[in-house]
């Protein structure tokens, strides 16, 4: 339980919040806190505002959609800034929906590197605007209102890096407090479910429904078991099955239905506990049909026009 190097307690809880999400969060705090002493971050909020108001938010929901780069647990809780339920909730579903934290990103990058430069466009071109498409859509399905955008734009100036390393320490400490017991309990969680055979149960079960709908192996279920468990676990796993698996075209469905598909374990803990169970699994149940629909018909488009990215 505490030294299983798939699912234990110290590898995939302990170890991954202190040895990976820590310094990403911390890295991620030190250029967002440039960007705030600086007085910029503001100013992109004002910009992106008329853009924004389109998804039903105002120009603040361009803060979780950049902390969700980094990480999707973290992102959902700066939802926090936002004024009414209804940008809550849209910015959750954006960030649960469409966006790669940074480890998931970086896999991405090396995975995609061996491939034509035509399909990281299929990928990312496809990441930025589902976002568009779903904010405006999740505008018009959802009840409630928009709150104006009201920010307070101080003068452009020098950071002053002693105050941004001290403020990113504070905040990434905060962070961690809060989100290391969330992260030991959902290790603990999927360790007995996998140990119950939950996880051998859903590969022989799901994977024969996987490769009819989205065109790939069966072995496929494993790497997405792994990536709800944690993203980047996924990711590698999909990259050490590789070309000896997969094509080309089973890759880029691979990596599009990894970035849609649920977030890992942690951030599905902290949705329920920031949004409450019903917006919690409202959101989940959708993320998961939009990325199963998208998945689908790329991988259907793509083999009727033959492109295979090879």
């Amino acid at each position: 339980m505490l030294v299983d190097p798939d699912f234990g307690v110290l590898p995939t809880g302990v170890f991954l919040a202190l040895g990976l999400v820590l310094p990403v969060i911390f890295c991620f705090y030190i250029s967002f806190g440039f960007l705030q002493d600086s007085g910029y971050l503001p100013r992109i909020s004002i910009l992106l505002d008329k853009v924004f108001q389109k998804m039903g938010l105002n120009g603040k929901g361009v803060i979780p959609l950049l902390m969700g780069f980094s990480c999707i647990t973290m992102a959902i809780l700066t939802t926090r800034v936002l004024n009414t339920e209804k940008e809550k909730n849209i910015a959750a579903f954006l960030v649960f929906l469409a966006l790669p934290c940074a480890p998931l990103l970086a896999v991405m990058l090396i995975i995609l590197e061996k491939m034509p430069v035509s399909a990281s466009f299929t990928v990312f071109g496809l990441i930025f605007s589902q976002i568009l498409i779903a904010g405006f859509l999740a505008n018009k399905v959802l009840p409630g209102i928009r709150s104006p955008l009201f920010m307070e734009i101080s003068p452009m100036r020098l950071p002053k890096p002693f105050q941004v390393l001290k403020m990113s320490a504070s905040k990434t400490y905060f962070f961690m407090k809060e989100a290391l017991p969330v992260f030991i309990f959902a290790s603990l969680g999927v360790f007995l479910f996998q140990r119950a055979g939950g996880l051998e149960i859903l590969e022989r079960e799901v994977g024969p429904l996987i490769s009819k709908i989205l065109g790939l192996p069966e072995k496929s279920i494993q790497v997405f078991i792994k990536t709800m468990i944690r993203r980047e676990c996924g990711a590698t796993e999909l990259q050490h099955l590789g070309s000896s698996v997969y094509t080309n075209l089973q890759l880029v469905v691979s990596l599009v239905v990894m970035t849609f598909i649920v977030p890992c374990v942690n951030a599905i803990i902290v949705l329920l506990k920031e949004r409450g169970v019903k917006a919690a699994v409202i959101i989940l149940v959708t993320v998961l049909i939009y990325a199963t629909v998208l998945g689908s018909i790329l991988n259907h488009t793509c083999r009727f026009l033959g492109i295979t990215f090879s």
